[in-house]
């Protein structure tokens, strides 16, 4: 795995890729996932903290959502102060679809013009598309450098996701709108950022990607140092077996993170139900933000004693003593599309 301070390596040299000097830049951060999310914390928050430790001069442009918001914005604004990075958190808004989006661009587009106006950044760094289509913007006006750090085909990860289902005429017609945004934010980066090498090779082979702007492969990662177990007292972790009424023989299946989409709950409770009659002994363990009514539902459809499953909410800081309960832990992902990237040349239009 990788850790973010390596991950940080990596965007310093993506960034020395558009300048020819090593001066400290002043960079404008934009992203739709908020820095308060789970996602926030562990994969945008350490690296953006391991640049400004570099000397860079980072401006954060998130949105934010309210119950999330609520629990943890003043932790998240002390972590910034502390570590010199600026945040300007705006509020996320899910309803109604589509046009709750629009709004949000349009405000993003609005905030980000006028930082830029004031502080004069030497470059915006876009985290997926929504962002990008806003950096884009700024790029064309006022001639700002933009990194594209696009993540996964995002496009095609909501229809796979079933979020934007394609019997939908409108869903159908977005679909088509981003995929051509797509090839718009791909030609016109000056450098961008892949999650694997294999959508780089896609990217490479299409022609999706023809300026020679550098792409560079930066995988999803982990703070090593927060997560090592050897920094877990083995009484904290027995106390919290017991606070959660697993014996010493509890044999504990864990499962960390969303449910939805391309997690497949279904299947991993079919595991679970494998595994229980091999160890009678087995309990599953869910560290969740979502609703833990869903799996509970669907874990008594499948004729699982409820007493078997538990569903518990853990904050970030909290993640590793939980983690340190686990002899096992699992996660199925739907064999979809957009998961199997190799299938990206083949995929019908």
């Amino acid at each position: 795995m990788k850790s973010e301070s390596n991950i940080g390596t990596k965007v310093i040299n993506l960034i020395f890729h558009l300048r020819d000097s090593l001066q400290a830049m002043k960079a404008l951060y934009l992203t739709y996932d908020g820095i308060t999310d789970p996602l926030g914390q562990s994969q945008i928050l350490p690296y953006l903290s391991g640049l400004a430790d570099l000397g860079h001069e980072i401006h954060i442009v998130s949105f934010e959502k309210p119950h999330q918001f609520k629990m943890l914005g003043d932790s998240v604004k002390k972590h910034c102060k502390d570590a010199g990075l600026h945040y300007y958190p705006q509020v996320y808004h899910k309803k109604p679809p589509v046009v709750s989006t629009l709004a949000d661009i349009q405000k993003m587009q609005i905030v980000a013009l006028a930082l830029h106006q004031k502080i004069k950044f030497n470059l915006v760094h876009c985290r997926s598309y929504i962002p990008a289509m806003v950096g884009l913007s700024l790029k064309r006006k006022k001639n700002l450098p933009m990194i594209f750090d696009m993540r996964g085909f995002y496009a095609d990860e909501r229809v796979d996701g079933k979020l934007w289902p394609q019997d939908n005429v409108i869903y159908k017609l977005i679909y088509k709108y981003f995929k051509k945004k797509e090839l718009e934010l791909l030609k016109e980066s000056d450098a961008i950022v892949s999650l694997t090498s294999a959508a780089r090779t896609i990217m490479s082979k299409t022609g999706m990607t023809d300026n020679n702007a550098p792409v560079s492969v930066i995988p999803c990662c982990v703070d090593i140092t927060h997560f090592d177990r050897n920094n877990i007292d083995i009484s904290e972790t027995e106390n919290l077996r017991k606070k959660l009424g697993y014996t010493s023989n509890t044999l504990i299946l864990g499962y960390v993170g969303s449910t939805g989409t391309w997690y497949l709950l279904r299947d991993m409770l079919c595991y679970f139900v494998l595994l229980h009659a091999e160890k009678p002994e087995a309990r599953f363990l869910f560290l969740t933000m979502d609703d833990a009514s869903t799996i509970n539902s669907e874990a008594i459809t499948l004729g699982i004693n409820p007493n078997l499953i538990q569903v518990i909410s853990v904050n970030r800081k909290e993640l590793p003593l939980y983690y340190s309960l686990f002899n096992l832990s699992v996660f199925f992902i739907m064999p979809a599309f957009s998961k199997l990237l190799p299938l990206l040349l083949n995929r019908p239009s």
